[in-house]
């Protein structure tokens, strides 16, 4: 049974948890006009359509009466998009348009548009309407997700949109607006566990905490030394992989096996491994490949497996939740870069060679 006006106007208010007061507010209009809309005694004026369907981010004819939308097949037809051989992204970004106007405001469609339009947004696009739509849409995500979670990825993601379209001020000032801290679920609910004197639970959500911030941490040393060596600090950036390759030392009981925390660790291993070969170090080089693939089998084997840990500091929590499910021929490939060709003179790398054959 379709819905009619007042009613779509209630269920939208009502998804963005707000009172009838506060929404007249947002229009300037008064609590009463929307009590009437609501309740079906009158309708707004056409003047009021377009302001009320700009604030919900929905068409004017989603406000004359469509069915609510069913989540799930909204799902399937943005996975169809992604899933036509010959959608490029372009191609894929208009289907996912024509797929919002359908159903105006969907985050799934929101979320889909913005992350298919990074990719196609350059600064010779600063201003085409590639730029502006994923810009809107992420906007858009932002004024209507009820996860604050989501909201802040969002909002990076904005940031990005700008700065991969050369709109540099812009994305700085959008940068320095975001003053929330990195936070993270398990904080709080650590908060609440010791509040509560749950001090076990306190325990294990202090530890997911930790581990969910090991992995921010390994990513961003891993982006601090590709800038360094963008800036043709080889030396530095070598130094700031190694500090990242080494951290998981720091979280394990003296003499046990130094399982990694995180993934991020293996991009910065190679990263490491590719400046040594240009500093010409090459025995440094191989020695640190070969921590590479040892690692790796760990990392693997972590994936599928429960992920205990020997340290001091992650004792009570699984860490399996926290690797994804990888192959070691995915997650080694990197070994047949053309950056490595210098080593092919070494058996130790040959035997590294052989080694990443087996799984493949």
């Amino acid at each position: 049974m379709k819905e009619n006006m007042g009613q779509i106007i209630k269920r939208l208010r009502k998804e963005r948890n707000l009172t009838q007061e506060e929404l007249a507010e947002q229009l300037n209009i008064s609590a009463q006009a929307i009590s009437k809309w609501e309740n079906g005694t009158s309708l707004p004026d056409i003047s009021q359509v377009v302001p009320l369907a700009n604030y919900f981010g929905v068409s004017t004819d989603t406000l004359f009466s469509r069915e609510h939308k069913n989540d799930e097949n909204v799902k399937s037809l943005i996975q169809a998009i992604y899933n036509d051989a010959g959608c490029n992204y372009t191609v894929r970004f208009e289907k996912l348009k024509a797929l919002l106007s359908e159903y105006p405001a969907d985050l799934n469609i929101l979320d889909a548009i913005v992350r298919c339009g990074t990719f196609l947004i350059s600064p010779n696009q600063s201003n085409s309407q590639i730029f502006l739509d994923t810009v809107h849409s992420a906007e858009l995500y932002i004024r209507n997700s009820k996860n604050i979670g989501d909201v802040v990825r969002m909002y990076a993601n904005k940031i990005d949109v700008y700065a991969r379209a050369g709109r540099y001020a812009e994305a700085e000032q959008l940068a320095k607006e975001l003053k929330m801290p990195v936070i993270s679920s398990e904080m709080y609910l650590a908060h609440i566990s010791e509040k509560s004197e749950n001090y076990s639970e306190e325990i294990r959500h202090e530890q997911e905490s930790i581990a969910l911030l090991l992995g921010y941490i390994a990513g961003e040393l891993e982006r601090l030394a590709v800038a360094y060596r963008n800036n043709g600090e080889l030396e530095k950036a070598i130094e700031v992989n190694l500090v990242n390759m080494n951290l998981p030392y720091a979280f394990h009981q003296e003499g046990a096996f130094h399982a990694p925390l995180f993934n991020w660790y293996s991009i910065s291993g190679f990263e490491a491994a590719f400046e040594l070969v240009e500093l010409k170090r090459y025995e440094q080089a191989i020695e640190l490949l070969e921590r590479i693939f040892d690692y790796g089998e760990i990392q693997c084997h972590l994936s599928s497996n429960c992920a205990q840990i020997d340290s001091p500091v992650l004792d009570k929590i699984d860490l399996t939740l926290f690797h994804g499910e990888l192959k070691l021929s995915d997650y080694l490939w990197k070994i047949t870069s053309p950056e490595f060709e210098p080593l092919n003179k070494y058996e130790r790398f040959q035997s590294l060679l052989e080694r990443y054959k087996e799984y493949t």
